[in-house]
């Protein structure tokens, strides 16, 4: 109960986060579109992107949630956490500065070399939105504190800054700025400043909870032999090498797409955000709030506890995530039209993302499951089983790239990230079960079947409910809520007549 109450907080603040995105990227479909300078701002978004997912977000953020959750259980643990975090934060801020002006100079060098239209506009925009990178980092070591501490409400909230920035960005100034360079400029500045206020938020949230303390004379001068700093680091490279990876994979399917013409990188752009709304609100949540609290059962040596966390985490997973897949695929044209179809963003767009779309949507479950299982990994200082995986299935990732992209385009690229996905999970799932053998595989299939059989009945109904509403005249809005509507009541009367534990949980939580 105490893990869906967290969860369940966490779940608002991410929707509300992803609701705020998804504004954002209509508004990026009528006022920007689908073509070249699309193209360039989602490259070169892509790249502070990389930074934060590798750092902030991912490997640096993950290492340290288990270490600051063993120092907060021990005596003065605030105070020492504090000086800890202090020591990271500025260490870390030299280092993403530094990376930071190298990728600028790198960029701006580049330009005179390059001819086409979109590569060039991404590299001159680059070096005004890589500072972005070292605020938003920074915000997510802050916010990994604030995890260790159970707070999960609040950090989240901090994270909206972004979306609400650009969306008054592209409301009341891209219109009245037509030339490209411009319009890209004026994106990078409104990130910027979403990026201080957040970070700003996070450090005042820290404040508040007394984790800023002021360094010990002479620290930075011996913060190369600190050693809560190697062992930071010790956790944190694994991790690095294998979401250093995964990244490059990610980079090599837009870079990749780019050689499918204009349309491509947006049609993945897009339909990504359709994917990661379902499976980011639900899947990153749970695995966020899992990570502490896994990391506490297991400096505890409590393992049942940590296994029951994580076969709780699996199974509401796919309890969420398979529904989610069966409705977006199916309905997949009437999603990306009524969140894009508008302004510059043309029929050819919608065919070209309803296209990418229908190859990603299958992978949703396995999107979000991987997260999951993740956390199991890291919360026992496990960096390096994960990381191997990883480079198996990316290696796997860009082969299928190159083969599939060329009959399917960016549908291949789609397809490709779902199947290396499946893989992921897979191998992740069997090398967890061997260290907690109580996941309970036999009982993880008998909850997928029921996902799968309640998704399908669901399933009927809502397409039968969206083609009478269509028949009647009803437009496309309303119909595909009606059949929301219809596919959520079927789904679960269907888990409730096959007994569905999942759903019972949260019958009971809502109870409470």
């Amino acid at each position: 109960m105490k893990l869906l109450r967290s969860a369940s907080g966490l779940v608002f603040a991410t929707m509300l986060s992803r609701l705020l995105g998804m504004v954002r990227d209509m508004l990026f479909a009528s006022r920007v579109g689908g073509g070249t300078v699309m193209s360039a701002w989602i490259l070169a978004f892509t790249i502070p992107n990389l930074l934060r997912r590798l750092l902030g977000e991912g490997a640096l953020g993950t290492a340290v949630v288990p270490l600051f959750s063993g120092i907060l259980e021990k005596d003065g643990g605030k105070l020492d956490a504090g000086r800890k975090f202090s020591l990271l934060f500025v260490t870390t801020g030299v280092f993403l500065s530094v990376m930071c002006v190298l990728t600028g100079l790198v960029s701006l060098l580049a330009v005179p070399f390059v001819s086409t239209e979109r590569i060039k506009l991404t590299f001159q925009v680059l070096p005004l939105v890589m500072p972005y990178s070292v605020l938003v980092c920074l915000s997510a070591l802050a916010g990994a504190l604030l995890n260790s501490l159970k707070k999960f409400f609040l950090p989240a909230l901090a994270s909206l800054a972004l979306n609400i920035s650009l969306i008054l960005c592209l409301v009341a100034i891209v219109p009245l700025v037509r030339a490209c360079l411009p319009v890209l400029a004026m994106l990078s500045f409104s990130v910027l400043i979403a990026g201080a206020l957040q970070l700003a938020a996070m450090l005042l949230l820290l404040r508040g909870s007394g984790l800023i303390a002021a360094l010990p004379p002479g620290s930075l001068r011996k913060a190369w032999g600190d050693e809560f700093l190697r062992e930071v680091w010790r956790l944190t490279l694994p991790g690095l090498v294998g979401a250093s990876a995964l990244q490059i994979s990610f980079l090599a399917d837009r870079w990749l797409a780019c050689f499918l013409g204009d349309y491509a990188v947006p049609a993945l752009y897009y339909s990504d955000r359709i994917v990661y709304l379902t499976t980011g609100v639900f899947a990153v949540a749970l695995g966020s709030v899992l990570l502490p609290d896994m990391s506490r059962h297991f400096s505890k040596d409590d393992h049942k506890g940590l296994m029951d966390a994580l076969a709780l985490g699996l199974r509401q997973t796919f309890f969420i995530s398979i529904p989610a897949a069966f409705f977006t695929f199916f309905h997949r044209r009437e999603i990306i039209g009524i969140l894009f179809g508008r302004g510059e963003f043309d029929a050819s767009a919608l065919n070209e993302t309803a296209w990418a779309l229908a190859f990603y949507a299958p992978g949703i479950p396995f999107f979000a499951a991987v997260k999951i299982l993740l956390a199991g990994f890291h919360s026992r200082k496990d960096m390096k089983t994960p990381v191997k995986v990883s480079l198996g299935c990316i290696s796997l990732n860009i082969i299928l790239n190159l083969i599939l992209m060329w009959p399917l385009r960016q549908g291949g690229i789609a397809l490709a990230t779902a199947i290396s996905s499946s893989v992921n999970f897979a191998m992740l799932f069997v090398l967890l079960s061997r260290e907690l053998p109580g996941l309970g595989f036999g009982i993880m299939l008998v909850n997928v079947f029921q996902s799968v059989a309640s998704s399908a009945a669901a399933l009927a109904g809502s397409v039968m409910v969206f083609h009478a509403a269509s028949q009647l005249g009803i437009s496309s809005l309303v119909a595909l809520l009606m059949s929301a509507a219809v596919f959520s009541a079927v789904f679960l009367l269907a888990s409730i007549s096959l007994r569905s534990g999942e759903l019972q949980q949260w019958l009971d939580f809502f109870k409470r």
